[in-house]
């Protein structure tokens, strides 16, 4: 089975969350062809990194994104930075040759994001947007009782999500 190495940037809560889905992956999707493997956790403070390999099982730890771009075992890297942060660290991801998965939002503004499909375009690699909370069980319940018609028509839709972040 391919295995496919990532590396993780931030870790916040999103950064957590994108491990500890990546851990599971296979539980939940057991016909996939690959499985991920937990290579590389970068964040600001090296302790936190360190920590963070130690509870997650990441092979390698580091406060340098550049030296995450750098590791030849890391094929995919997952960005969970600041939403300013999307844009400086996709491009550079791109640019080192590496496929991305980052949080939503893409970037802060449309130009932005104009410059992340370019770099994405030119490089051939793949980029996806993280819209994980579409799939939280209440999200799909809400959507089974649109789409039944059992709340009427929906004229506006407001969601509050409450964490601990």
């Amino acid at each position: 089975m391919r295995q496919i190495g990532m590396g993780v940037v931030g870790w916040g809560f999103m950064g957590k969350t994108h491990t500890h889905a990546l851990r599971e992956m296979g539980l939940f999707y057991s016909e996939a062809d690959f499985r991920p493997v937990l290579e590389c956790v970068c964040t600001r403070r090296l302790e936190v990194a360190r920590q963070a390999a130690q509870d997650a099982g990441f092979a390698h730890y580091t406060d340098d994104f550049d030296q995450l771009l750098a590791m030849p075992q890391v094929e995919a890297v997952s960005i969970c930075t600041p939403n300013a942060l999307h844009l400086p660290m996709a491009l550079k991801a791109l640019e080192a040759g590496k496929h991305v998965y980052i949080d939503k939002p893409l970037a802060m503004s449309l130009e932005e994001a104009l410059r992340i499909q370019q770099a994405v375009e030119r490089t051939g690699l793949t980029l996806q947007v993280a819209h994980n909370n579409r799939f939280f069980p209440a999200m799909l319940r809400a959507r089974q009782l649109v789409e039944a018609g059992r709340v009427g028509q929906v004229l506006s839709f407001r969601c509050d999500y409450l964490h601990s972040g």
